[in-house]
């Protein structure tokens, strides 16, 4: 999980920071009893125990075998946290599926060739907020074609590789994204390890 998020404006590029380890009923009742908020959330960042939480749970949540690997290593991540959570403008460096499981999130799309446009921070990240993409500050980004939608409960969004993405939770949720495609889906290798962008 991450913790503290609201206090520092560059939470995600300082996820490291804001990790914490705690009983997972514990953190399903904290969820339970707050209001909207974005100071807490369990990401996808702790990707090797999510992937041992996971195994119980891949049976329970459908497949796509026309795309996706079902060999015993599938790969999948989690996200599960309060309505408010926020996760900014970025890419990332695999095609996914992002499934949505249990309630809703809006997200605000900008196509990988808008590079230009996005104000690109560190890493796969970008400047803009996506609740209000500030023109004054970010002129560049009125260039950008920006697309909305919002991910219902059931629903799958295909995510290419280098998609810049601004997520929101509009309700208490959980989301799994996918990333075994059944075609080479490994655009990380590559990628300079290390290096600040």
């Amino acid at each position: 999980m991450q913790y503290g998020r609201d206090a520092d404006q560059d939470y995600e590029l300082n996820s490291i920071a804001h990790k914490r380890k705690m009983a997972f009923g514990d953190y399903v009742e904290q969820v339970r009893a707050s209001a909207a908020s974005n100071d807490f959330y369990m990401t996808a960042n702790n990707d090797s125990l999510n992937r041992l939480a996971l195994t119980e749970l891949w049976e329970d949540i459908g497949q796509v075998p026309e795309y996706l690997s079902q060999d015993a290593r599938r790969r999948g991540f989690l996200w599960f946290g309060p309505g408010g959570t926020v996760t900014p403008f970025h890419h990332d460096l695999t095609n996914n599926f992002m499934a949505q499981v249990t309630g809703r999130k809006r997200l605000r799309l900008i196509p990988a060739c808008e590079v230009a446009n996005v104000y690109k921070q560190r890493h796969s990240f970008s400047r803009l907020d996506g609740r209000h993409i500030d023109l004054e500050r970010f002129p560049d980004a009125a260039k950008a074609r920006v697309l909305e939608c919002v991910l219902e409960p059931g629903e799958i969004l295909f995510l290419p590789v280098g998609c810049w993405h601004f997520v929101e939770a509009l309700d208490v949720s959980v989301t799994v994204a996918f990333t075994n495609f059944r075609w080479d889906n490994d655009f990380y290798t590559p990628y300079p390890p290390n290096h600040d962008f």
